[in-house]
Formats: C-alpha cells, structure tokens, sequence
C-alpha cells in the first residue's frame, strides 16, 4: 500500500515580517498568518514510532518562521514561493500547500484577512 497521502497540517503559525508594496506598508513588521500542509508518507514512522523517519514538525515551524522574518519582500506571492521551495527541499516531503494570510490588509474596503495559497510537488 502506497502512503503518499500522508499529511502535516500547521494551522495558524504567526510570523512578524516586513511585506508590502508601499514603503509605508514596509516601515514596520506585519503579523503573518501561516497555514501549511506537508505531503509525505507516514508509512515507516506509523510502524516505527520514531521520530528519526518522519518530518520533523518542529524543526519545520522554525525553519518557517526563520524564512519568513528573515527578509524583507513586498509580495505574499514571493514569500509563499520562498516558503514552498524550503520546505519541499526538506527529506520526506513529497509536496507541499502553503497559505499566507495578511490580517486586515490596506485595501480600500474592510476585510478580515488576504492570502495567496500555492500548491508544490516534487
């Protein structure tokens, strides 16, 4: 039986970063919300128990969060891409989903949340 539906889900991970096509939007840090989810197969851990043959979430979540306060971009598309492309150099990961969401956006009309959502597979 083939195990490549096997997923991690992170949901809600924040992330403080400067993004946005202004400089004024640029002049401080924005609270990012973060949702991922990670291809891979949980066959050998299921049966293992051990850490060592899975996708280590915790390391994930910091290499996320490393990424996205670590440079400064104007658009959720570049970091959305720059997320997917980390993360699916990672061992075990078969593919990757990756929403980032910018709560209460400088638009014109009120809404609650924006966010670009890009789906990766090796």
């Amino acid at each position: 039986m083939k195990d490549d539906n096997d997923r991690i889900l992170i949901r809600g991970l924040r992330a403080k970063t400067r993004i946005g096509v202004t400089e004024e939007e640029r002049a401080r840090p924005q609270m990012l919300r973060i949702d991922i989810a990670v291809e891979f197969s949980a066959g050998d851990a299921a049966r293992t128990d051990d850490v060592a043959v899975t996708v280590d979430y915790d390391a994930l979540v910091n290499d996320v969060v490393a990424e996205a306060e670590g440079s400064e971009r104007r658009l959720l598309e570049r970091l959305a891409a720059d997320l997917s492309e980390r993360i699916l150099g990672r061992d075990g990961v078969l593919g990757v989903t990756v929403e980032v969401a910018k709560e209460d956006p400088p638009v014109q009309h009120e809404v609650e949340r924006i966010s670009v959502r890009m789906e990766r597979r090796k």
